[in-house]
């Protein structure tokens, strides 16, 4: 779910989950629950209720479209699994949009993964038409703050493909092995779902 929007109340996470989510980014701009994209602020009491909601029920959080406050704030409260699920590097091109290092770093050492996005913008700064190599700059950063390559993959937002991904892979073998290709091309996201999300 890219924003929690629909769910009115912490109290409802429940019946999300019977309807089959697992993932809730808590905004995507500003929501009852949290700032976000262009919107600055942290959690509000009722974002602060919806997380323990969401972590009751064995939900992933997604930090992809949370303002920085928001992020830091998660960071401190939330202790289930987590994941940024089409979000660039800052420090390549900037904007309240992309990770920085640091949360890179923490979703890393929560065993998290770092979905890259393809949208032209989260790519490149200078509004020149993005390419392959730039998902691999991205991916290469994201991999180095996060304290390796099982923690980066591909996360699309599809609005913004621009090229067929299975080109990508030539380009990443220049600097990953065939094994950790086969995880940044889809192997990280699968064992991460499969580690997280219950069974039964």
């Amino acid at each position: 779910m890219g924003a929690a929007d629909p769910i009115e109340t912490p109290a409802q996470v429940e019946d999300w989950w019977e309807r089959g989510v697992r993932i809730v980014g808590p905004a995507w701009d500003r929501t009852r629950y949290a700032g976000g994209t262009h919107a600055p602020g942290g959690l509000t009491a009722t974002g602060r209720r919806l997380l323990e909601s969401m972590a009751a029920a064995g939900m992933i959080l997604d930090l992809s479209h949370l303002a920085e406050q928001v992020v830091e704030e998660a960071m401190a409260a939330w202790r289930g699994p987590m994941i940024a699920s089409h979000s660039n590097a800052r420090a390549l091109v900037d904007g309240d949009r992309q990770l920085v290092d640091a949360t890179a770093a923490e979703v890393g050492r929560r065993d998290g993964v770092l979905g890259v996005s393809f949208y032209r913008g989260h790519l490149r700064a200078d509004g020149a038409r993005p390419g392959l190599d730039d998902v691999v700059a991205h991916l290469l950063h994201l991999a180095a703050a996060a304290g390796g390559p099982e923690h980066v993959g591909l996360g699309s937002d599809c609005d913004g493909g621009f090229a067929r991904v299975r080109d990508l892979r030539p380009l990443l073998r220049h600097h990953f092995s065939e094994g950790q290709v086969e995880g940044i091309m889809s192997a990280k996201w699968l064992a991460f779902l499969k580690r997280a999300l219950p069974t039964g």
